[in-house]
């Protein structure tokens, strides 16, 4: 993970927080990468998670985002020091 960049909205009267987070990965290798595997604490619930040019693995369903975990085949971060972005928003 190369930048992070989070927000967080605290609702303590509802003992409740809701963050948004954006993370770069980089592939900071001289080889390629095909796949990324996230997985988060399953106590989260997760109601966003997307990772930019990627595309479910065969055998992992949607449903696996509420899980807070993804399997994802990478199309342009494939190449050595590409980079792309990771979106969350859990609570």
């Amino acid at each position: 993970m190369q930048k992070e960049v989070m927000d967080v909205a605290l609702y303590p009267s509802q003992s409740r927080v809701v963050t948004r987070g954006s993370y770069v990965l980089e592939n900071r290798t001289n080889a390629p990468l095909q796949q990324v595997h996230v997985n988060l604490d399953h106590d989260l619930q997760v109601t966003q998670l997307e990772l930019d040019g990627a595309k479910l693995l065969d055998g992992h369903p949607e449903e696996e985002i509420e899980a807070a975990f993804l399997a994802a085949r990478l199309d342009h971060m494939a190449l050595p020091y590409s980079k792309t972005w990771l979106r969350l928003l859990f609570s």
